[in-house]
């Protein structure tokens, strides 16, 4: 970045909270919509996503984007060893976001809804909580991006890793887009289809 050029965040703290707001009441409305997380915990949840993404942009823009959502990853028990080597990278880089992890959308006969798997190099090391599934299924694969963001635990209790949900702002308005794309189109075909005469 030139030296003359100072990020957003830093140079009008007060505009970066008005949108981390804004992102943060968007993002409720969309988990309310698809899911079925009680109002409670969404304000719950709400508080600490505004927090969270506020102490992110504090020293200047977000490496996550404008709004990030922490969560703890669940079905980690048999991945220790590789939590393990997490742990010691991340306690080795300077840069608390810059191990990245992929996000798998894989299905299963038994179960009524996908899960989410979260990979990194190539192999699982836990999975999206159940209840948090349905919101994010739509923004895999616009943007959405997850990091690690603290493995906890050590010594005789058990790892566990916390992650962050990055640029959920970005990709919530792509997959909004796309979907009131499909509502549109779909309209439009039923709306076609109602000018035919029925076939006897």
């Amino acid at each position: 970045m030139p030296p003359n050029v100072r990020p957003i965040g830093a140079a009008c703290p007060l505009c970066a909270l008005r949108r981390i707001a804004q992102a943060v009441r968007l993002w409720v409305t969309f988990a309310s919509a698809h899911s079925r997380l009680t109002p409670a915990y969404l304000r719950k949840k709400a508080r600490d996503v505004r927090r969270f993404s506020a102490t992110l942009t504090a020293s200047g823009s977000s490496p996550l984007g404008v709004l990030s959502v922490p969560s703890k990853l669940v079905g980690v028990l048999r991945h220790q060893d590789k939590l393990a080597a997490l742990k010691k990278a991340l306690s080795a880089s300077s840069d608390p976001f810059s191990i990245r992890l992929d996000l798998r959308v894989e299905m299963e006969a038994r179960r009524s809804q996908p899960r989410l798997v979260v990979r990194h190099g190539g192999d699982p090391i836990g999975e999206v909580q159940p209840r948090h599934v349905p919101w994010l299924l739509p923004l895999v694969g616009h943007g959405l991006t997850v990091h690690v963001l603290d493995v906890t635990g050590g010594g005789t209790r058990t790892l566990g890793l916390n992650v962050a949900f990055g640029h959920v702002a970005e990709s919530l308005r792509l997959a909004e887009a796309e979907e009131e794309a499909e509502r549109h189109e779909t309209k439009q075909q039923d709306s076609g289809r109602g000018g035919w005469p029925l076939a006897a």
